[in-house]
């Protein structure tokens, strides 16, 4: 996606048609955020998901509601998770999860510092690892332990850490990896088999059946989830049909919630079918997409130490109570507190970033996109980056007859200026309300990372909910120094689905 990017950028053309291999079929790359917006929120009966999507996962998550098109299944599924992004539960169990586990991670970041003679040090692994035990946290109910084996392999270590003669980064040895995230990383990777041009879903899942290592991935990862749907069926044993357990995690709700489907539809309960471990899969599988955005968070606050500034004082102005008693704010202060800057941060983290590098859509039927006829069963990729949301277009660009100041005035969100839209700044979505105090507005501008309407990413208010956590807690307990420019890089490394950055390096102090 990155030289389709690019592409439109240099041609500054908001449409373009490309062709999948000698043979393929003709498809289309738009790249223009309010035309992406629209058919998004608008245009549903159009444009619904792609096969793209579902060839991808079918060896992996055949079951699963992102796979499937906008019907009655599709909405049968989503009913049997909504709970697991409700206010109550993001706000309860699963935010105290992610707020254990950064805390965590914040200590093994620190007890590295001690040991890296002043230098930086490659904290990749141990982002992901801190987002795995946030997700099973909240999901199983158990520790995945991923940051505490690299805690205790690290306090073990006998002196500092060796420096890279050619680079200057401290390069820690690292503990074995929890067999759970060896095998969730090692799915995540094999991504590539179904997206690769010489690849397809048929090697994807032949691979799956018989090559050891992904046989033995997934089987893991399976038996993980069916041995947590056993527990929380156990567990419901022992109260009343319409009470609560104590505390529940995702697989308990999940689980509750079919129970009662089953008796709205006299059926018996479905608790061990692929259904239901395919959705609480997709719900696992999320850790790799929060991991990349924290890297991506963690590169950006090192890059901008007055963002870091801004963000810190905003906290301590937010949090007195916690601030005056030398104590961080707790997972509830932050999921139920207005902290409009913090909030505008990620915002903008999203837009400048655009991990997700295209969203995939099919034509239901024939179509007129940008003055163009479309045929049914074209697949057009919404690319989420570049022109239009990161580089200006062409003042008087027109298409279909509409100016770019006319599609503006259809537009469900505003729309910046195009000077500045390559810089990160996160005051492009503040407000000032009739008191003259900033607010933060999600309507600002467009950002169609993780989707927009119907079809938005399931996980939108989960990644929110922690990504808000996790950048107080590191912003509010750690200094991120800058690094040298060759460790400070912007570099993508290639993913299937996503851009994540090729590594990250935090030179971390701790603030007193």
């Amino acid at each position: 996606m990155g030289w389709l990017e690019w592409k439109c950028i240099e041609l500054d053309t908001p449409i373009l048609q490309i062709r999948a291999g000698l043979l393929g079929r003709p498809q289309l790359v738009v790249a223009d955020s309010l035309e992406t917006q629209k058919i998004l929120t608008n245009r549903l009966h159009e444009f619904n998901r792609t096969r793209f999507l579902a060839a991808s996962f079918l060896a992996l998550l055949p079951y699963n509601h992102m796979t499937m098109p906008t019907d009655d299944e599709w909405r049968a599924n989503r009913r049997l998770i909504a709970e697991t992004m409700s206010p109550r539960f993001l706000n309860g169990h699963a935010a105290s999860s992610m707020h254990k586990s950064t805390l965590e991670y914040i200590d093994l970041l620190l007890e590295k510092e001690k040991r890296s003679s002043g230098c930086p040090f490659e904290v990749l692994a141990d982002t992901f690892g801190v987002m795995l035990d946030g997700i099973v946290g909240a999901t199983f109910g158990t520790d995945s332990g991923a940051v505490k084996r690299q805690l205790k392999f690290i306090q073990n270590l006998d002196g500092v850490a060796p420096i890279d003669a050619s680079r200057g980064f401290a390069n820690f040895a690292r503990a074995a990896d929890p067999p759970l995230l060896d095998a969730l990383v090692l799915l995540m990777w094999s991504l590539h088999i179904p997206t690769h041009p010489l690849g397809g879903p048929l090697p994807h899942k032949i691979a799956m059946r018989f090559i050891p290592r992904y046989r033995n991935a997934l089987k893991l990862v399976r038996s993980y989830i069916d041995e947590s749907v056993k527990v929380a069926e156990q567990k419901r044993q022992h109260v009343h049909e319409e009470e609560e357990v104590d505390s529940p995690t995702a697989v308990d709700l999940i689980v509750k919630r079919e129970i009662e489907l089953a008796k709205d539809q006299d059926r018996a309960p479905s608790l061990h079918t692929g259904l239901l471990r395919d959705e609480i899969f997709g719900i696992l599988f999320g850790f790799d997409v929060l991991a990349i955005m924290a890297i991506w968070g963690l590169k950006i606050l090192t890059a901008h130490h007055d963002i870091q500034q801004k963000m810190r004082a905003e906290l301590r102005s937010n949090f007195p109570e916690a601030a005056e008693a030398g104590r961080v704010p707790t997972a509830e202060e932050i999921a139920t507190t207005a902290t409009p800057y913090l909030d505008a941060v990620y915002e903008e983290m999203l837009r400048c970033v655009g991990s997700t590098p295209a969203l995939v859509r099919t034509t239901t039927q024939d179509v007129n996109l940008m003055d163009h006829r479309i045929p049914k069963g074209t697949t057009v990729f919404l690319l989420t980056r570049g022109r239009s949301y990161t580089h200006r277009i062409t003042k008087n660009s027109s298409v279909g007859g509409k100016s770019a100041d006319d599609m503006r005035k259809d537009a469900w969100t505003g729309n910046w200026s195009p000077e500045g839209l390559s810089q990160f700044d996160p005051e492009r979505w503040l407000i000032e309300d009739v008191d003259g105090r900033k607010r933060f507005n999600a309507r600002a501008g467009p950002r169609h990372m993780l989707g927009t309407g119907t079809r938005a990413c399931f996980g939108i208010k989960q990644a929110t909910s922690v990504m808000r956590i996790f950048l107080a807690l590191v912003v509010w307990k750690l200094e991120l120094r800058p690094v040298p420019a060759d460790l400070g890089r912007f570099e993508r490394a290639g993913a299937a689905f996503v851009y994540r950055a090729k590594e990250v390096y935090v030179s971390p102090r701790p603030i007193v």
